[in-house]
């Protein structure tokens, strides 16, 4: 399933997922910094109680994830060359970037910037997780996003459990460990 905001609300009222993933503010409680981490969070600002809902989602399946919320020495604020320079420098410890895209996300001044970057770095492993707002809804990627494959959420075949799977389409998918491991999508 494409994630939808309504999925992700419906999550936290049947306490799969926490409403504040750290019980307070978004800068309350800060992670320490890790060598290397599975996905980098490109999200908008506007777009943030969803992001961190996704990152729980990610986390329970056993990835690791940088996002900038976490990050101490980062300062909304006080935004300078030295956010970009360090902004670059956890992008190098992530093996594959997700772009939650939205409506949001196609008007922000990082998440394209953090997309184009990523992809040059690491050999195009971005992905687009859509959200959209409700259950079942279409999305519609920016052109210059097609190039990348999207994220779908599932059962995993004969289980109880979910993960996230990297799509090209309908039939051609590969679970996102495997992806971020440097395999491509297959066809099923």
């Amino acid at each position: 399933m494409i994630l939808s905001k309504q999925y992700l609300n419906e999550s936290v009222q049947k306490r799969v997922l926490k409403e504040n993933f750290y019980q307070g503010s978004y800068f309350g409680v800060k992670r320490p910094d890790r060598d290397q981490y599975d996905i980098f969070i490109s999200y908008s600002w506007n777009d943030r109680t969803f992001a961190d809902k996704v990152v729980q989602l990610l986390e329970n399946c056993g990835y690791t994830v940088y996002i900038d919320y976490n990050d101490k020495r980062l300062d909304r604020n006080n935004v300078t060359e030295e956010t970009a320079k360090h902004i670059l420098s956890q992008m190098n410890k992530c093996k594959g970037l997700l772009y939650l895209y939205s409506p949001s996300s196609s008007v922000s001044k990082w998440c394209p910037w953090e997309v184009g970057v990523f992809s040059g770095m690491k050999s195009f492993r971005c992905a687009n997780l859509p959200i959209t707002q409700n259950k079942g809804d279409d999305f519609k990627k920016q052109e210059y996003l097609e190039i990348y494959p999207y994220i779908d959420y599932e059962l995993i075949a004969n289980k109880t459990l979910y993960d996230f799977w990297v799509c090209e389409n309908d039939q051609k998918y590969i679970s996102l460990r495997d992806w971020l491991n440097g395999a491509k999508p297959f066809v099923h």
